[in-house]
């Protein structure tokens, strides 16, 4: 729908056992203004922080397509992002570039000879070298 492409844009994380499936809807309709997040529920609530809310997705580089029935999929600069509406089932693939979000900035919890993504920041990561290769419990594999 172009509309949604023109027109700022709210919606609600939901809870954690979906928030993947949230983010991926969010990412496949958002236009150029909008914003995902918890709704106000108190001054003393503290939502979490999901790690995949600190990734950079970059722009996204067409409107979202239907691939197959029920499949809606779309491309980003820094990610591929699809949805399956039947199974409820979101994945976001990163392309190589974009930092696992499992590295935290401190302390990096899988180093050999410095940290393994840029956005890990350890002083002994030197970017003259090649990071290694993420862990295997990365859920987004180069």
């Amino acid at each position: 729908n172009d509309t949604l492409q023109h027109s700022a844009m709210m919606m609600n994380a939901g809870s954690a056992a979906d928030f993947k499936q949230n983010l991926a809807a969010f990412l496949l309709v958002r236009g150029p203004y909008a914003w995902f997040g918890d709704a106000w529920k108190g001054c003393t609530y503290v939502p979490d922080r999901p790690a995949l809310l600190d990734v950079d997705y970059g722009v996204p580089l067409a409107h979202c397509v239907e691939i197959k029935p029920g499949i809606f999929a779309r491309k980003w600069t820094k990610a591929n992002v699809s949805l399956d509406c039947r199974a409820w089932e979101a994945t976001i693939k990163l392309h190589a570039e974009a930092p696992c979000p499992l590295h935290k900035p401190a302390p990096c919890q899988w180093q050999v000879g410095g940290c393994p993504r840029p956005a890990c920041n350890v002083k002994s990561y030197s970017k003259s070298t090649s990071p290694p290769p993420p862990p295997p419990d990365c859920p987004f594999p180069p």
